[in-house]
């Protein structure tokens, strides 16, 4: 790939890879009793763990763990199973990444998926998941999709009411603060009224498009 005048060249190399990941997240300096990374206080995890959104679209989607490429659904694993997957998707050429993924809704995104499971394990790992932790990846809870799109709002809402204090942005932010808790007394009611009682911690990482 060129960007501007220099050209850059990648591998397939999962331990080059998964150690420049690591970088990312630095654990010096804790003020807490437990820290994950850059100083961040570390709770204690839950025993029950959804990964969805990007997690989900990089492990359970991509079919990364069967051959199995699933758009919606959920999938039951490890961190262990997670990095063994990985290991072998990166030791494909690009020819036969290419073909792997060839009918995938992201395969023009498909040369990147090596690096997106690096960077996954590298995440999960440095907030303290070991490697036999079950996990359920998943982007569906009672057939109502999970998405990042509420989070987005919510973080857009913050910014927005921060801009200006009472000016329009800060009105606009208050509109979607509204909005936002709206939507989660309603999901919370709904799922309140199925039975269901609460998603332990979900993470959602971040969005692949």
């Amino acid at each position: 790939m060129k960007h501007k005048e220099h050209t850059l060249e990648g591998d397939g190399d999962w331990h080059r890879c998964k150690k420049l990941q690591q970088r990312l997240f630095d654990h010096s300096g804790c003020a807490h009793t437990s820290c994950s990374f850059g100083g961040a206080y570390q709770p204690a995890l839950p025993k029950t763990f959804y990964g969805f959104s990007y997690l989900y679209d990089r492990v359970t989607a991509i079919g990364l763990l069967d051959g199995k490429p699933a758009q919606f659904g959920s999938q039951q694993t490890t961190l262990a199973a997670i990095e063994r997957a990985g290991v072998g998707l990166c030791a494909l050429d690009q020819a036969h990444t290419a073909e792997r993924f060839r009918e995938h809704q992201d395969a023009s995104k498909a040369s990147n998926f090596c690096g997106d499971v690096a960077y996954l394990t590298a995440l999960l790992a440095s907030l303290g998941f070991q490697d036999n932790f079950e996990m359920v990846m998943t982007n569906k809870i009672k057939d109502v999709e999970l998405v990042w799109t509420l989070g987005a709002m919510l973080a857009k809402s913050a910014e927005l009411a921060n801009d200006g204090g009472g000016g329009p942005a800060g009105f606009r932010g208050g509109l979607l603060v509204i909005a936002a808790a709206a939507a989660v007394w309603w999901f919370s009611k709904r799922y309140s009224r199925s039975g269901y009682g609460r998603v332990s911690n979900p993470l959602t990482g971040h969005e692949s498009d």
